[in-house]
């Protein structure tokens, strides 16, 4: 019975790691692991509700990492923030709007467990990473946009920023590049306010 508990602990406690892939455009995303274990991109999904939808996602094990190597308050809202970089303003508006978007076009917006969402513009993704790998994750516009005045009341006007909500789902955005790791390095700002 204790190895169960440990197990179950130790798998909310490791995320998916996804990559942005080479080639990839302006849009909005939904990442996943299929059932071998791949990285899955699938631009401008359909996001009407279906239980597979919410069916965990599967990372192969050299793909699960630690969700973050500080030890920081449970409850969910801590902040990391890239203090030292800024966005284009028209490229975050975009990516944020764009995500925003599709929460409201979404019958259910739940993220299923593993897996995210994410929209680029320009030079900026905007993110929405389910880090909890039993739970799908729920999260509507308002309370996203809410999550982004979090951001950028401890950030600043376009600094880059995660903040972590109580479930297990990391929203944020940040400067993008191909090979990015997003969710992965959505937790390594080195400081919580700029």
């Amino acid at each position: 019975m204790y190895l169960s508990i440990y197990l179950v602990s130790a798998l909310v406690a490791v995320s998916a790691a996804f990559t942005l892939p080479e080639g990839t455009t302006d849009g909005f995303y939904l990442a996943y692991y299929n059932e071998s274990g791949h990285e899955v991109h699938v631009k401008a999904p359909d996001m009407s509700y279906s239980p597979a939808d919410l069916a965990p996602s599967k990372p192969a094990i050299r793909q699960l990492r630690s969700s973050d190597n500080q030890l920081l308050p449970r409850g969910g809202g801590t902040i990391w923030c890239g203090c030292d970089l800024t966005m284009v303003s028209q490229d975050c508006d975009a990516a944020v709007e764009d995500l925003k978007s599709q929460l409201t076009k979404s019958i259910v917006p739940l993220i299923g467990a593993g897996k995210a969402w994410y929209s680029i513009r320009g030079g900026v993704v905007a993110f929405m990473c389910n880090k909890n790998l039993i739970f799908p994750a729920g999260v509507g516009a308002s309370h996203y946009g809410g999550d982004l005045a979090e951001i950028t009341k401890a950030c600043g006007l376009y600094v880059p920023g995660t903040r972590e909500r109580d479930e297990g789902l990391d929203v944020g955005y940040m400067k993008m590049h191909e090979g990015l790791d997003f969710c992965g390095v959505a937790r390594r700002g080195a400081a919580h306010h700029c």
